[in-house]
């Protein structure tokens, strides 16, 4: 409607134009190879413009029909360059929903219709191909992001996936090291870094990701103080394995002070003190970490601290008391003393340790004292009772993996087989258990391709 009347106006400018002319006076005589043209003025001047008018008119739909196949072709690239970004879509859309076949099929489509993809259709095929167990389709595509400056990290970042599930460390710390260079403080990276850095036994290099991702929040301060003591911990039994029993020492008390309320360091640190005689030391040790953690260990070591002429079962019972002070309402305190009672016939306060200890937590340790209680008391049957509450208690509190649940003999700085750091812990494993993340928790959600792949698992 508006352009129409636009041309209207414009008709009628040119019209009004062409009338003044015409009105005005004066006339115009031509003489041209024997002709003779007489016209008014300004009939001839209103010719010229309707002549250049109509020649501009012309000129512009030459140049229109020359530019149409240029015109038509970006206009068809622009319509498959948009069918392609949304092939694209829909193929990282399958991806989350594992959907391999579907990924396949938008990928293909993708390739064939766009031409400037800044990386994003070797991304959709790298990830579908992963998603079908294609390592090698996947390893190319990745490494095609790698020729685009504003693609590599994307490549490196597939690359080190591929290497990890191939279980290759090597590569994946080569490719891990370069993701870290390119982007150094990214949580993910970091926290990937050091996992292979510490695989490695890499431990100057992982002690400082460490520091990085204290700073970086990525870890919390007692995880890095605990990741750090099981390091030196490790050091330590390798040093020990060369049979460098001073450096041994040494890295055990480095583990300790870098780390005192952690079991493990403790735990190695006492039977040194002990061999080299400073008790003093030991039985300090012992009781700072009682009071955090009760354990077994504790109570052996605290045993070989004993004074002179602490040898009959009165002067132990109170020697493990004075232990027991320390943290005298956890359940390992009761437990140990409801042993020591019963050694010398205390069954009062046997039982007594042993109710106070089951109203904490019932565990297996805690019935079969109970079961010794009753048959000591001659209650053959309540004995029989307890024992079958057996199956019903809480298992013992042991070494055990938080991340697999397998129960270990003692604490050791990897998890065989699977090789996890620093992850053994002394715990009820059904409890831990309850308490664990699932398996298939969030990833980080600065990594956006491993949000893709964690919807599609």
């Amino acid at each position: 409607m508006l352009r129409t009347l636009w041309f209207l106006i414009k008709l009628g400018a040119v019209g009004a134009l062409g009338a003044w002319l015409v009105m005005q006076p004066g006339a115009t005589n031509l003489e041209w190879m024997g002709y003779k043209i007489e016209a008014q003025t300004g009939l001839v001047l209103f010719a010229a413009v309707l002549f250049a008018l109509v020649f501009a008119w012309l000129y512009q739909g030459w140049v229109a029909i020359k530019r149409a196949p240029k015109a038509i072709a970006r206009h068809l690239d622009a319509r498959a360059q948009d069918q392609a970004l949304q092939a694209v879509s829909y193929g990282l859309s399958a991806i989350a929903a594992g959907d391999a076949a579907a990924a396949e099929k938008q990928a293909e489509r993708a390739k064939k219709l766009i031409k400037s993809d800044h990386g994003l259709v070797p991304l959709l095929a790298g990830m579908t191909a992963r998603l079908k167990g294609d390592t090698m389709a996947a390893e190319t595509a990745f490494r095609d992001l790698l020729n685009t400056r504003e693609t590599a990290f994307i490549g490196v970042r597939g690359l080190l996936q591929l290497a990890l599930d191939r279980r290759q460390s090597d590569q994946a710390l080569v490719l891990a090291r370069q993701a870290h260079r390119m982007h150094p403080k990214q949580g993910w990276i970091l926290k990937t870094l050091y996992a292979l850095e510490v695989r490695e036994r890499n431990w100057v290099e992982a002690q400082d990701l460490l520091q990085k991702m204290t700073k970086a929040k990525t870890a919390s301060a007692p995880q890095a103080a605990g990741d750090r003591a099981a390091m030196l911990l490790a050091r330590a039994i390798e040093a020990a394995g060369r049979g460098q029993a001073d450096q041994a020492y040494f890295l055990t008390r480095e583990a300790y002070e870098a780390a005192p309320v952690f079991l493990p360091s403790a735990l190695a640190y006492i039977p040194f003190l002990i061999r080299r005689g400073e008790k003093k030391d030991a039985m300090r040790v012992i009781e700072k970490t009682w009071k955090v953690m009760p354990h077994p260990d504790l109570q052996d070591a605290w045993m070989k601290c004993t004074p002179d002429g602490t040898n009959t079962p009165a002067k132990t019972y109170q020697w493990l008391a004075r232990l027991a002070d320390f943290n005298r309402d956890h359940e390992t305190s009761h437990l140990m003393m409801a042993e020591a009672a019963l050694t010398q016939n205390l069954t009062g306060e046997a039982r007594a340790h042993v109710d106070a200890a089951q109203a904490l937590r019932k565990s297996q340790r805690s019935v079969r004292l109970m079961v010794m209680l009753e048959e000591k008391a001659g209650n053959h049957h309540a004995a029989e009772v307890c024992r079958e509450g057996m199956h019903t208690a809480a298992p013992d509190r042991v070494w055990v993996c938080r991340e697999s649940g397998r129960i270990y003999g003692a604490w050791m700085p990897f998890a065989p087989p699977h090789n996890s750091f620093n992850t053994i812990v002394w715990e009820d494993p059904m409890q831990l258990r309850r308490e664990a993340p699932a398996l298939s928790a969030t990833p980080d959600t600065g990594d956006a391709m491993q949000l893709i792949e964690y919807k599609a698992a």
